[in-house]
């Protein structure tokens, strides 16, 4: 399936891969979905980070209140958002 960006009925811009949003924004707010996180770690081979990502983590993390972990990490908030765009040209 296909990538697209649109804006909810609530309100929130949702950048969408197979239905499911892997980027929130609201506001000042942005949400990632945990999935494109553990996606990042695995291709950069970091198995043993994702894995404590996905048993620690929520399936939304909000990048405002985990700027740490996104840095620890070496991820930034804006890459994971521009990735599906990258991927879809």
């Amino acid at each position: 399936m296909g990538k697209s960006a649109r804006w909810a009925s609530d309100g929130e811009f949702r950048l969408t891969d197979d239905h499911r949003p892997a980027v929130t924004i609201s506001g000042a707010t942005m949400n990632v979905a945990k999935s494109k996180i553990l996606e990042v770690l695995r291709s950069r081979g970091q198995n043993d980070r994702a894995d404590w990502v996905d048993r620690t983590m929520p399936d939304e993390i909000d990048t405002a209140k985990n700027s740490g972990l996104l840095s620890l990490l070496k991820l930034d908030a804006a890459d994971l958002a521009e990735e599906p765009d990258r991927q879809a040209n």
